[in-house]
């Protein structure tokens, strides 16, 4: 009860990777990649797009990170990553929250150009 709905559900989905990041688009279905393969398509790192790319290293999500989440900014790591998933302190999931809204809904406009 301490996030408005819309970052409520954006934070659930991230946590139950059910997303529209290419780590589980590509799984499913006829089209099919190899996980390898499953790059991120917004930045030049050569990444798969997975949660903890998205979260924590992906370049074109870098100004909400500051914004939002600025102690994970500085040397993102695994750790931190599952810090981060399994905080139940209420200003670091609301801070979460904002973050994983704001991305995504980024990460929308631009794949769907």
């Amino acid at each position: 009860d301490i996030l408005p709905n819309k970052f409520r559900t954006v934070l659930s989905r991230l946590r139950l990777s059910s997303h529209h990041l290419n780590i589980e688009v590509c799984h499913h279905g006829s089209n099919r990649v190899e996980r390898h393969q499953r790059l991120c398509l917004l930045c030049d790192k050569h990444d798969v797009e997975d949660d903890f790319h998205f979260a924590l290293i992906c370049p074109i999500y870098l100004h909400f990170r500051k914004r939002f989440m600025s102690y994970f900014v500085k040397r993102p790591s695994v750790r931190k990553f599952i810090e981060l998933m399994q905080s139940l302190n209420k200003h670091t999931l609301r801070q979460l929250g904002i973050y994983v809204y704001e991305p995504f809904t980024l990460r929308k406009f631009l794949v769907n150009k």
